[in-house]
């Protein structure tokens, strides 16, 4: 354990003489007092007294046999849900507790029922160690031998005795190892949490892990900036808040690598733990003063997280950096008004001094990422008093800039029992913290809202690929009285769900199998070396343009598609585009080799006086502007336009403008297939202006076809494409409609 369990150090006269962390046993029954917990009862033990009040639902009652105390518990509690029944074995553990302190017991044996689960058992103990707690600091026993007695009337409080001593018979260690150390770490940052400010100062805090990383020598790399030397590093924000107070102002950073095969940081842990905050020049009234010692939870409670991580030997990176300072008033205060430069080169207006603790963290939060990139950052701070007004004393705000990671600590506050609740940053909240002067100031323009404008500061210091989540903890850090496994004072909330977290974080994950080389037992037999065959298509990596047609089609069946564009799709039958490219076929233009062989046999035969043809061939004609200006001129007596051409709005009009002119036109397969046509790779469209007479009976055939199904087609024009569902979307579709039906029918019964 580390100093702060064994003496307050600076002030020898005070110690803390009410705490002390059980030593659990697993041995036989050896304590006169037990408590036995049960989930049946038999009549025949009890007179009727006791078995009526013990069947009432979670009641507890003394038993004093004749050589034994006993605290009979009957846990029998008709539950389905698994988590409630927990939830109540955690606080009956509590309830255990608190009546062993009313009779200043410090040994007992805790006899559950075999009918109880380790998980179950896990729970009641967890409850049981953390109502194990009271603060209160007291004179040394000397100075109290001759009042003791006296004391004792007039102060109940100083009768408060801990448990010391638990033997669970019939169990191990390792069964309850888990809600041991859950309680540890939570009473650790209670017990720190409580101190007061003129114990836990800057240097007192920076000590603490200084122990804790001699303790861990070769797991963990500890780095401070103290004093000055955080304006050589450019951590302006942090030296101007701690800079009035005679204990410097210091950056902590804990980092840990329990991932030897990774160089990354996974998680960043950022703690704000401001010793004591007086408001600085705007300083803070009688009311509000007094508790502010508790400003340095934020820190405390990472501290815990951190240390929780490396003693259980996570395989996970982490570090973890903690703003250290004491915002006090002197004639080296930082003032309102100053602009001031932070880590991350962002200038920040001063608009109230009292405004400290996003100063602190901002700076914090861009050293870190400049220094480590981590992929996760959790930040905790008692930032504001406004979120406690939102979400009262037993509730954390959270704000996040990732849902995935907002959502998995909302799942886990459910589990730890620390409630959080997402609050936004809207860009209203983001405008409120735009300063006039500078980049940002550190106070918002209206007094409401006072939570989500902070986060919006804070999120000024994040990067593009972080994580980032801010737990907002002023409200539930501090409990007004004992109640539940709470005691008055510091509750320690906020390590549990950056454990859980980071210990998720550690689960290793398994590796995918490549499908195609699957594990299988080898064979011995003849040919057992062969492979049978597989349909490997689905493992194909095709290339990006078929990619991209396959996305295509499915977007026009999803999509509602206009009948313009649908119409794109209504191509001529196999039996008229047969007919159509032999047609086509015979009027393709001349190569260029054709053309000079034409040329050359006419100028042969001019010059040997012979007749020469001099009309040029019927041939097709392609290019999209010189089919538009044919058609446009009537010149063009059949049009054929490629289904597929890429985008759409190049030939969209041509069948509208074929229409309006009279000319058949139809829809092919294929810009490719038209291509070779005309001698190209593609073509959009293809026109023929004449035919030679013994092709004009298929020309006006073909003709007449093409009239009646495009452009007479009235259906063609109006009837809309797409709009056909997916197979999971058909069948929601379909339930409803049959809920509908059914629903319907029952009506038409009644």
């Amino acid at each position: 354990m580390l100093n702060i369990f064994k003496q307050v150090r600076y002030f020898s006269f005070q110690k803390q003489s009410t705490f002390a962390f059980p030593q659990l046993t697993f041995q036989d029954q050896k304590y006169p007092t037990k408590i036995q917990i049960k989930k049946q009862l038999n009549e025949q033990d009890f007179n009727q007294f006791q078995y009526k009040q013990l069947t009432k639902q979670n009641q507890q009652q003394w038993l004093y046999p004749s050589t034994q105390t006993q605290l009979l518990v009957n846990f029998c509690i008709q539950e389905e849900d698994q988590k409630k029944k927990l939830n109540k074995l955690f606080s009956q553990g509590a309830q255990c507790v608190r009546a062993l302190h009313s009779k200043q017991i410090d040994q007992v044996d805790l006899l559950f029922d075999q009918d109880f689960s380790q998980e179950e058992i896990q729970h009641f103990l967890k409850g049981f160690l953390l109502a194990n707690y009271k603060f209160k600091l007291v004179q040394e026993e000397k100075a109290l031998v001759n009042q003791e007695s006296e004391k004792d009337q007039e102060n109940n409080d100083l009768k408060f005795q801990p448990v010391q001593d638990i033997n669970i018979p019939n169990s191990s260690q390792e069964e309850i190892d888990f809600a041991q150390k859950v309680a540890f770490y939570t009473l650790y940052a209670r017990q720190l949490s409580n101190l007061r400010a003129n114990v836990v100062t800057t240097s007192f805090i920076l000590d603490e892990c200084k122990i804790l990383h001699q303790q861990n020598l070769q797991k963990i790399h500890l780095e401070y900036i103290q004093g000055d030397e955080l304006l050589k590093q450019d951590l302006n924000l942090i030296h101007a808040v701690g800079k009035a107070s005679q204990n410097p102002p210091t950056l902590i950073n804990l980092t840990y690598r329990g991932n030897q095969k990774s160089k990354d940081i996974d998680i960043a842990f950022i703690g704000k733990g401001v010793c004591f905050d007086a408001g600085g020049l705007n300083i803070k009234p009688t009311g509000f003063m007094e508790t502010m010692y508790q400003d340095k939870c934020g820190a405390i409670s990472t501290l815990s997280a951190f240390r929780a991580a490396v003693e259980l030997d996570l395989q996970v990176n982490l570090t973890c950096t903690l703003g250290v300072v004491e915002n006090f008033l002197s004639s080296n205060s930082y003032r309102p008004s100053d602009i001031i430069k932070s880590h991350k080169g962002l200038t920040v207006e001063i608009g109230n001094t009292d405004a400290e603790g996003r100063l602190v963290l901002a700076d914090c939060m861009s050293w870190t990422q400049q220094k480590y990139k981590p992929k996760t950052m959790i930040e905790l701070s008692t930032l504001t008093g406004a979120c406690v007004v939102a979400l009262g004393e037993e509730m954390a705000g959270l704000f996040s800039n990732c849902d995935d990671l907002s959502k998995e600590f909302e799942d886990l506050s459910k589990v730890t029992g620390e409630l959080l609740w997402r609050l936004p940053i809207h860009s209203s909240h983001r405008k409120q913290m735009k300063g006039t002067f500078s980049d940002l100031t550190n106070s918002g323009k209206s007094r409401y809202g006072g939570a989500s404008s902070a986060a919006a500061f804070l999120e000024n210091f994040v990067e593009k690929d972080v994580k980032w989540v801010h737990l907002d903890i002023a409200g539930p850090v501090e409990s007004k009285s004992d109640q539940g496994h709470l005691s008055a004072g510091m509750t320690g909330f906020g390590p549990k769900a950056p454990k859980k977290v980071t210990k998720q974080a550690n689960k290793k994950v398994e590796k995918k199998r490549n499908p195609l080389f699957q594990s299988r037992p080898r064979s011995f037999r003849v040919g057992g070396d062969i492979q049978p065959e597989r349909d490997l298509t689905r493992f194909v990596r095709w290339q990006k343009y078929v990619t991209l047609q396959r996305q295509k089609r499915i977007l026009l069946q999803r999509l509602k598609v206009p009948p313009q564009i649908h119409q794109f799709s209504r191509t001529l039958d196999k039996n008229h585009s047969t007919n159509l490219f032999k047609l086509l076929q015979k009027y393709k233009p001349e190569t260029p080799q054709e053309k000079k062989q034409r040329l050359v046999e006419a100028a042969n035969n001019k010059a040997q006086g012979k007749k020469v043809d001099q009309k040029k061939p019927f041939v097709l004609k392609y290019g999209l502007n010189h089919i538009t200006t044919l058609v446009e001129n009537k010149e063009a007596r059949l049009v054929v336009i490629a289904h597929d051409v890429d985008p759409i709005e190049i030939v969209i009009f041509l069948p509208q403008l074929c229409r309006k002119q009279g000319i058949p036109y139809a829809l092919v397969k294929g810009k490719a297939a038209l291509g070779q046509l005309v001698n190209k790779k593609t073509a959009t469209a293809v026109a023929l202006t004449s035919v030679r007479p013994e092709d004009k009976v298929a020309l006006d055939n073909l003709a007449s076809t093409f009239l009646t199904n495009y452009n007479n087609n009235e259906e063609l024009r109006k009837t809309w494409g797409g709009n056909i569902l997916g197979a999971k979307s058909q069948h929601r579709v379909d339930a409803q409609a049959q809920a509908v039906k059914d629903e319907q029918l029952k009506k038409s019964k009644l």
